[in-house]
Parts: structure tokens; C-alpha cells; sequence
């Protein structure tokens, strides 16, 4: 049994295993995960030019690994990513 449940006293593990169909016409790869899409929007690819529904999941990516990371010097931002005043992303 997986220790990192609530029961434990920790959280539950990032759902960095979702899959995230591509839709990019140039790209090799069938599916991205939410770490990968974290990792490209974090230095440098454009928010925007994410499909929706991996829009959605990565913002939802940025919420959990907020939770459990810390960062020594505060906040990290993905410029291009808008999300609603007081949820600190990446």
C-alpha cells in the first residue's frame, strides 16, 4: 500500500501521470504529461498555445506542486500563465 495517502498525514501524490493528448503537428510525441508541459511553459513555450484541456490540467499541476514544494526564494512564475489572484503557481 502506497504510504503517501491523507491517512499517512502526508498528501496524495501529483497526478503527473495524466496523459495529455498532443496536438501539435510538428511533435514526435502522442501525449504529454502535466511535469512535461510544467517544464516547457517554465522556460520559455507560451501558455497560450496550450490546447485547453492541457491548459486545465497544468494549471491543476501548478496547484499541487505548489503545495509541496518549497522555493528558497519565493514564488516562481511562469510569465504568460493567468490564473485568478491568490493561487500561487510556478
Amino acid at each position: 500500500m502506497d504510504d503517501a495517502t491523507p491517512e499517512h498525514g502526508r498528501p496524495p501524490v501529483a497526478r503527473s501521470s495524466w496523459r495529455i493528448k498532443n496536438t501539435f503537428s510538428s511533435a514526435d510525441n502522442e501525449y504529454f504529461t502535466p511535469a512535461t508541459l510544467f517544464a516547457l511553459c517554465k522556460y520559455g513555450f507560451p501558455f497560450e498555445k496550450l490546447p485547453e484541456d492541457a491548459k486545465e490540467k497544468l494549471i491543476e499541476y501548478c496547484r499541487e506542486y505548489d503545495k509541496r514544494c518549497t522555493h528558497s526564494d519565493g514564488e516562481i512564475k511562469i510569465a504568460s500563465l493567468d490564473v485568478p489572484p491568490g493561487d500561487r503557481l510556478i
